[in-house]
């Protein structure tokens, strides 16, 4: 009977120590995952930043050469990141950080600096410098550049609006045949088609550079949709007939 009570209180001993191991061991478990970015947690989360600048990097786009002032790019989204976009130039003068162009008297090569930025879970995170080598062109040069842009119609049947403006330069016009085809666009009708001379002058600045381009231009007669609508209009049936007949017009200037 004695031994039978110490083999007991070994047992309840035993069995004692082994609930204690166990509660201990649960105790200090957690109820779910916690780690990986996407738990929830307070884990942050890794960024690949140069992927967010070579995206970035598709928005911004520089030309090889410049004539008038540039629209930069200070800000693009990139991954759903706001990146910022800082530049610098090497000539102030000639190609402003902020894109102002001042053309000189000759073609001017700048370089153009780009730095990117932004900011992720309060930490910053910043590209290497890019560098773009454009050419500034000089005001004759620009000048020429915006003329040859310019395009008129193979055939010119009707008014057209002449710009008095051409990416920001001042433009005049002169027309060698001004009562068919006036210095404004304004259209005089004619029965065959007619070439002229039409020169543009275009200004850079105050008076600082002039540069002249002569289109040879066709003026042809209206389309036959444009002189039926005219006829039309201008032919009128009376509402009365008090006579045998009525002389009916065969043809309309």
């Amino acid at each position: 009977m004695y031994k039978r009570g110490i083999v007991m209180k070994k047992v309840l001993f035993y069995f004692l120590m082994l609930l204690t191991f166990c509660l201990f061991a649960c105790g200090d478990k957690p109820a779910g995952p916690v780690d990986g970015p996407d738990d929830g947690g307070d884990t942050p989360s890794t960024i690949d930043e140069q992927k967010v600048f070579d995206e970035a990097k598709k928005a911004i786009v520089l030309p090889e050469f410049a004539y008038k002032n540039l629209e930069l790019s200070t800000s693009v989204v990139a991954l759903d990141f706001d990146v910022t976009v800082t530049y610098q130039s090497n000539n102030e003068e000639v190609l402003s950080k902020d894109g102002v162009v001042k053309c000189q008297g000759s073609d001017t090569e700048v370089q153009l600096s780009y730095v990117m930025s932004f900011t992720h879970e309060d930490k910053t995170y910043t590209s290497i410098e890019e560098v773009k080598t454009m050419k500034v062109l000089s005001k004759e040069n620009a000048l020429k550049t915006v003329a040859e842009n310019f395009k008129f119609p193979d055939v010119i049947r009707g008014d057209m609006e002449l710009p008095t403006e051409l990416e920001g330069f001042a433009v005049q016009w002169d027309s060698s045949n001004n009562r068919l085809f006036s210095n404004k666009g304004k259209y005089t009708y004619t029965n065959e088609e007619v070439e002229l001379t039409m020169t543009l002058t275009l200004i850079y600045g105050d008076d600082e550079a002039f540069f002249d381009k002569d289109y040879k231009l066709i003026i042809g007669p209206y389309e036959d949709e444009k002189r039926i609508e005219l006829a039309s209009s201008a032919f009128e049936l009376p509402k009365e007939v008090r006579t045998n007949s009525i002389a009916l017009p065969t043809e309309f200037e």
